[in-house]
């Protein structure tokens, strides 16, 4: 029989998609990031966290240490929309979640940021399925890989484009 986890892994997986979903916007042509959202995302990593993320060419990019993973949640990801999980699975022996699920929004290619602000110099929508394997310790993150599944779909004939 498998040993209960001493917190809430699933709690924990559920809130970060949650806040995730609320830390960044577009707003009048401008890629905005809340700065608040990203603090409560940080504060489920541990200190030497790696974060392991496919690319659309499916080549993982590492992100090591919590510092080099909130710059890129606060600088670097290029995504707005929202995740739906279609399923989540706690295996406390290893100490591992498996989150399966879509994501559904804009990928936003961003100009160099300008007086604070980041204008976004064109977007397109995209759905993608994903598989996100989170493995814990002590509540936090140590590593987290977040893979895109064969099905992924970027829409080009939807593409937005802000100019400056």
């Amino acid at each position: 029989m498998q040993q209960a986890l001493p917190y809430d892994a699933e709690s924990l997986i559920r809130g970060y998609y949650a806040t995730v979903d609320r830390s960044t916007a577009i707003e009048d042509g401008m890629f905005r990031t809340d700065s608040t959202a990203i603090d409560s995302i940080m504060e489920l990593f541990a200190d030497d966290a790696v974060y392991e993320r496919a690319q659309k060419d499916q080549k993982a990019v590492s992100y090591e240490r919590k510092e080099n993973i909130r710059h890129f949640f606060a600088v670097e990801r290029p995504l707005v929309g929202t995740h739906a999980i279609t399923s989540l699975e706690v295996n406390a022996e290893k100490k591992e979640v498996v989150v399966r699920g879509v994501f559904e929004g804009k990928y936003c290619s961003k100009m160099p940021e300008e007086n604070g602000k980041v204008r976004i110099r064109s977007s397109r929508d995209v759905k993608l399925d994903f598989v996100d394997t989170w493995r814990m310790h002590d509540g936090k993150v140590v590593h987290r890989r977040s893979d895109i599944t064969p099905q992924t779909h970027i829409a080009p004939q939807d593409s937005v484009r802000y100019r400056a």
